[in-house]
């Protein structure tokens, strides 16, 4: 059974509609898996191990760290064009999945905290432990819109 919460859509809505006007979220039943251009935020427990990730394709990614400081849309379809993110996207992206944290917590669950932040080609051994393990864990898949910019997925994993 897992531990911590796996959120559905409207807990991705309200946790980022104030930080990206007209947002939406919903659950995705195409399957979304991992490839080389997605993204990978890592949160750890108390004892620093992977309890859960938050795969992000390229094009959310791209769009999501673009809008969080209102670069241009442009700017965002050029990363995804060159399949990666610029070292600022990048570090947009940091703070957009360190936010997510509150993805997979309640008031109820255990403390998490986001640990790290990279791009699938350069996972480290712990986090693709903890994707290819299908034990004891809750996955949901998210397609997100965002206004001005794009859509794309997100697959959260979680124990």
């Amino acid at each position: 059974m897992a531990t911590y919460h796996c959120a559905d859509a409207s807990d991705f809505k309200y946790l980022f509609g104030d930080l990206f006007e007209g947002i939406e979220a919903k659950i995705s039943d195409i399957p979304v898996g991992i490839d080389e251009n997605s993204y990978v935020g890592s949160y750890i427990d108390d004892e620093g191990a992977v309890v859960a990730v938050c795969i992000s394709d390229l094009p959310i990614s791209a769009y999501t760290s673009a809008a969080i400081t209102m670069f241009p849309k442009s700017q965002a379809d050029d990363s995804i064009t060159e399949g990666t993110l610029e070292e600022s996207l990048k570090e947009n992206l940091f703070e957009v999945m360190n936010i997510g944290s509150r993805l997979f917590l309640t008031d109820l669950t255990p403390h998490l905290k986001h640990r790290d932040l990279e791009q699938a080609t350069a996972l480290p051994d712990d986090v693709m432990a903890f994707i290819k393990n299908k034990t004891d864990i809750s996955v949901k898949q998210l397609h997100i819109e965002l206004p001005k910019y794009g859509d794309g997925y997100l697959t959260l994993i979680n124990r």
